[in-house]
């Protein structure tokens, strides 16, 4: 028996066409691809493959306060990742001191 195992990368578009169901189409073929995702199993079946898929990542930024009035930027200790697999936290390190009554907050910056 022998087995030969490649990866390949090809071009193409996706167009979401319902809040679980995405359509692949890839340059220089004239068939498209269903894809189907099971927030159940996490696991996004394409062309009868299924695959966890990676989410994007949003700029955060962490902010810190000890009146809830003004409010300073916390530096992380590492850049935030890119993307990540749900259902796995996403962990946030900061370089600030635990201080009493110190009061943070996370905000979601638009792209």
């Amino acid at each position: 028996m022998t087995w030969r195992q490649t990866d390949m990368m090809f071009i193409g578009n996706y167009a979401e066409l319902d809040e679980y169901e995405v359509e692949a189409s890839i340059f220089g073929y004239l068939v498209e691809i269903m894809g189907v995702f099971d927030p159940e199993t996490n696991l996004m079946n394409f062309d009868t493959l299924d695959y966890a898929p990676f989410f994007h990542v949003p700029k955060l930024i962490i902010e810190q306060s000890k009146d809830l009035k003004k409010w300073s930027r916390v530096k992380l200790s590492e850049p935030l990742r890119k993307e990540y697999q749900w259902p796995q936290e996403l962990s946030i390190e900061m370089e600030a001191e635990l201080k009493e009554s110190t009061f943070y907050r996370v905000k979601i910056e638009e792209e």
